[in-house]
Formats: structure tokens, sequence, C-alpha cells
């Protein structure tokens, strides 16, 4: 009878050694729940920051189509207070048809120390100034 309570009081309980297994493989566990989340946020600035560049570039793009186009060449800015982190550029050419031309807008940003960007380009018609008569 003493031989199998000795038995049973062994068995009651988890060594030292199975404590310490398991606390290491929750570790790990926990380090790469951590890590996904780390890189999840990331990919959700990531996505944000290239969101608002392209909306802004379409937004640049469309005053490009409201305004007549007589000056060829590459302008560049900012979008001010509202979007400090985000640079534009424009370039307009003139394609072989002397009424068509190509405009290209791109949009700047920098994230965790490197250059992105965006950008657009489509052809357009010149439009006759105010003054102009056809």
């Amino acid at each position: 009878m003493r031989r199998i309570r000795r038995k049973l009081i062994y068995k009651q309980g988890f060594t030292l050694l199975e404590a310490m297994v398991s606390l290491a493989i929750l570790a790990i566990g926990l380090i790469a729940v951590i890590r996904t989340f780390s890189i999840s946020t990331r990919a959700n600035a990531f996505a944000r920051d290239r969101t608002t560049a392209t909306l802004l570039a379409e937004q640049k793009m469309a005053e490009l189509r409201g305004m007549p186009l007589r000056e060829i060449g590459i302008k560049t800015g900012d979008f001010g207070e509202d979007y400090p982190r985000f640079k534009w550029q424009t370039l307009i050419t003139l394609t072989d048809d002397d009424d068509i031309f190509e405009a290209v807008v791109r949009v700047f940003w920098r994230s965790r120390g490197v250059e992105h960007k965006v950008e657009l380009a489509t052809l357009l018609e010149a439009k006759p100034l105010a003054t102009e008569v056809r």
C-alpha cells in the first residue's frame, strides 16, 4: 500500500521542467502574436498613406483638367498644412499632336525613412483661353 501512495504523490503535479517548457511555448506564441500586430499596423499605415496620396494625385489631375494648358514643363509644390508629409510634381509634355498634352502627376511622401510615390498619367486636350475665339 505504501508503494501505491508514493506513486500517487509523485504523479499529482507538474515538474519544474514541464512548467518551464509550457512557459517557453506560451512565450513563443505570444511573441508571434505581437509581431503579427506590429506588421499589421505598419501595413495599415502604408495603405492609408497610399490611399491619401492617390486621392491627392486625383485632385491635382482634376485641377489640370480644369485649366488651359499652355506651359510645358515641371511644377512642384506641397498640399499645405492639411497634408504636410505629401509633395506633388506635375509634368506636362506636348505629344505629336499639337492639341494633345500628356499630363503626369506624382505625389511623394516619406514613411519610415523611405520615399514612396504614386503616379497618374493621362492625355489632355488643350483648352482655349477665355479670351481666345475659335
